[in-house]
């Protein structure tokens, strides 16, 4: 029988989740990139003469939920001398449903090159740029000017403070944005991102993202890549509540929790084992591997590092498209799969036949991707369609992982079709890249070869009618929270 003391607690906990349910959180760390400049603001634009060869990003946590940041950058210029306008972002816009806007500010920014301090304002992207990308959804950058003579290489150098987001369950959200080096000509060259728990344990670690390409090195843990385009950004979750003395105590004196204290026990242990001890039972730490890679992917990242193991590099394939959901000219899509090492970064999209169309992600969720089966390493994305006018046309979907392997699904639409009506819609066939022995290395100044082409994310925007539907259900969320709150009042009351 539930104890009054934890009926307490749990009421307590119920109200703060009420409170608090509509609050999303993320922070924000960046490559430089590149600006165009108007008298209203700036805007981001690509740069076809100087490359990124190489970053170097340190982020030290200190004081629970707060980093200090250093960076470094090397570029190189394959063009003519040229002045080039930089900018580093430093805050999202306040239409982006992730963070409330002053929570993303970054502080205390500096740069400088070899030749001393560079100066540095804070200023605004206009609201229609000329030239349009994902990246508008940056409000406000730190700007400055680089003087490149003709082939030379430079080094930026940037410090900056951020306070990191979090929830009420003592979720703690850090992150690297990686997209803006996708400006810079070409691949990236190498890419570093340490973030240092400094005396902050490890095991408090609870997600990363893309699970591919980090590892754990004493209370490090570092991502790690060179030669590729950066489309995705980093993001790392860690449990600041958890495991600390207080919540262990409160699942020992309350057995419906044993299996939650049992899991902390086991993690807690398996991080304080060292990298040799792991080495000398290496084939049995080996099947626990295996075992964990689809359960816990975070504890797959101890053991994977403490052993040495490779990158992963195998592709997801998609299973199944289907349509949720149908009105008028407006879909809503399952797209379903597999993915063995659960890395999936993007799910895209290519459409011929119509000239005017809205492609969005579900923006509530993270870009959309449910894991719905870990152990099967199954998962599907929902993704919106609103096209313009009527006839048959193609969707085609790309999922595509943090390795660069990808998989595609076409479907056979019609437009103009009556209400609630699915015509001339199947599969049409699956393409897919043969997975790569090692990870393709390209010259700095070499594009990257896309395949296939993909829709610019300005074309992806929400149905007008989702958003509604997401406010009703938070709604319906907190009524429910209050709701057993209420009962488990009466409980208490009756109990007195």
């Amino acid at each position: 029988m539930l104890n009054k003391s934890f009926l307490v607690k749990i009421l307590s906990a119920l109200l703060i989740l009420a409170t608090a349910a509509f609050i999303q959180v993320t922070v924000a760390f960046a490559n430089d990139g590149v600006l165009g400049f108007t008298p209203e603001g700036v805007y981001p634009v690509t740069q076809s003469d100087i490359s990124m060869t190489a970053e170097d990003i340190y982020i030290q946590l200190f004081d629970h939920a707060k980093a200090k940041v250093t960076c470094r950058f090397d570029f190189k210029n394959f063009g003519s001398a040229q002045t080039v306008l930089m900018g580093f972002p430093a805050q999202l816009d306040d239409s982006v449903e992730i963070s409330p806007g002053e929570e993303l500010l970054v502080k205390n920014f500096t740069a400088r090159d070899e030749d001393g301090d560079l100066e540095v304002t804070l200023v605004d992207t206009i609201p229609n740029p000329p030239m349009r990308n994902s990246l508008e959804k940056y409000k406000k950058w730190y700007s400055f000017s680089v003087d490149f003579d003709e082939g030379e290489e430079k080094t930026l150098y940037h410090t900056y403070e951020i306070s990191f987001t979090y929830n009420s369950s003592g979720l703690v959200y850090m992150g690297y944005i990686l997209e803006t080096g996708a400006l810079w000509k070409g691949a990236l060259g190498h890419s570093k991102v340490v973030f240092d728990f400094g005396d902050i344990p490890m095991y408090t670690l609870e997600m990363i993202y893309p699970n591919n390409f980090y590892r754990i090195e004493g209370n490090k843990l570092i991502w790690e890549r060179k030669d590729f385009e950066p489309t995705h950004n980093l993001w790392v979750c860690r449990d600041s509540l958890h495991y600390g003395e207080e919540w262990i105590k409160f699942c020992e004196e309350n057995d419906d929790l044993r299996d939650q204290l049992d899991y902390i026990y086991n993690k807690t242990e398996l991080f304080n084992t060292t990298a040799d001890a792991i080495q000398k039972n290496r084939k049995a730490y080996y099947e626990e591997y295996e075992t964990l890679v689809k359960s816990d992917p975070v504890c797959a990242l101890y053991l994977k590092s403490a052993l040495g193991l490779p990158n992963g590099n195998e592709k997801p394939e998609i299973t199944g498209c289907l349509v949720e959901h149908r009105i008028g000219n407006s879909w809503t899509f399952l797209i379903n799969g597999t993915d063995p090492d659960m890395d999936i970064v993007s799910c895209d999209v290519v459409i011929d036949g119509v000239d005017s169309y809205n492609y969005s992600d579900d923006e509530w969720d993270f870009k959309g991707l449910y894991y719905m089966n870990d152990e099967k390493n199954q998962f599907n994305f929902r993704r919106y369609l609103t096209v313009e006018g009527s006839g048959l046309f193609t969707v085609t979907f790309i999922v595509k992982d943090a390795y660069g392997n990808f998989d595609t699904k076409t479907m056979i639409l019609q437009a103009g079709a009556d209400d609630g009506e699915v015509s001339q819609e199947e599969s049409i066939g699956t393409t897919e890249n043969e997975p790569d022995e090692e990870e393709k290395e390209l010259p700095v100044n070499q594009a990257v070869q896309q395949e296939p082409l993909i829709t610019p994310d300005s074309n992806r925007i929400r149905p007008e009618n989702d958003t509604d539907n997401k406010i009703l259900v938070s709604v319906a969320v907190i009524i429910l929270i209050l709701a057993v709150g209420t009962v488990l009042y009466l409980v208490l009351k009756k109990k007195r």
